[in-house]
């Protein structure tokens, strides 16, 4: 399909590594071994053909900087470098059973590659990733099988310091729309350790983190509480409760030397909001007449 790929094969794993390049000059060659050892590492050997981009000085010198001795196979002796060889073949065959396109093209390699490197080779009897990576990587197939929750680190113990929240606890989140700091609403749904969704009392439904939200129990301020709390208010204010509290309680106290039970009342509800300081009266200034006011002695 008018299309160069450049191949190198790991000769332990057998991982392969497919890129597709739009000619096969050295600079290229260069560019995609440079990005495949800044993954796996500089290898000791490095077994090619003997196409002009290997032979050239400039690939020589990159060779040599990076301390890799590179080999080169016999001429017209393809077997000499089998490996390689035999994925060459394999990837040809894989293309031609594949009906693409040349949009597409990219997209078929990378299907290719994701299942050769997680099926067993028949060499080394395991997948190229499971040698690699000491895992298998993960595909569409593991859709299927049951999956299994991994267990908590028990050394991690900042999982028992965080604070938890729980559906239709009264709280307080962040707002970043308004001028406004925070906004009151409850917890409608727990989506993890550390986010949750809340409803605010106006309706609408945002997404906040545990850092974001604070838990300010039953009491529900109203906007006119807000008002009259930022800007003073002679009159009494109210407050909404979302349970009526009990406005008169009593809690018995035994006297050790009397023994005789006391009952002490305790008044519980709404903190009271705090009276906001008078402002001070300014008095109009008396004005004096001109010999009021040449006649004053000073101080």
């Amino acid at each position: 399909m008018g299309k160069y790929f450049f191949l190198l094969i790991d000769a332990y794993t057998k991982w392969p590594e497919v890129y597709t390049i739009p000619n096969i000059t050295t600079a290229i060659t260069i560019d995609k071994c440079r990005e495949i050892f800044s993954r796996f590492g500089i290898p000791e050997v490095l077994v090619s053909d003997n196409g002009s981009q290997f032979t050239s000085e400039e690939f020589r010198l990159f060779m040599e900087k990076n301390g890799i001795i590179h080999k080169r196979s016999a001429p017209y002796h393809p077997s000499t470098n089998g490996q390689v060889e035999r994925n060459v073949q394999t990837l040809k065959n894989k293309l031609k059973t594949v009906s693409c396109n040349h949009s597409d093209i990219d997209k078929v390699v990378c299907n290719i590659l994701l299942n050769y490197r997680r099926t067993p080779h028949a060499t080394t009897g395991e997948s190229p990733a499971s040698l690699m990576f000491n895992r298998q990587i993960r595909s569409r197939l593991d859709i299927m099988l049951p999956t299994t929750l991994l267990p908590e680190n028990p050394k991690c113990e900042m999982n028992s310091k965080l604070r938890r929240l729980q559906v239709d606890d009264r709280v307080s989140v962040r707002d970043y729309t308004s001028t406004e700091k925070y906004q009151f609403g409850i917890v409608i749904e727990v989506l993890g350790k550390l986010h949750y969704n809340v409803k605010l009392d106006d309706g609408r439904i945002w997404k906040r983190h545990i850092n974001q939200i604070h838990k300010i129990g039953s009491i529900k301020p109203t906007w006119e509480d807000q008002m009259k709390y930022d800007y003073g208010d002679p009159g009494p204010v109210t407050h909404t409760h979302t349970q009526t509290p009990q406005q008169l309680t009593t809690i018995p106290a035994q006297d050790e030397e009397q023994n005789i039970t006391n009952a002490t009342p305790i008044v519980t509800g709404p903190a009271p909001i705090p009276e906001r300081r008078p402002q001070r009266q300014i008095m109009p200034r008396k004005m004096l007449t001109y010999d009021e006011e040449f006649n004053q002695v000073p101080n």
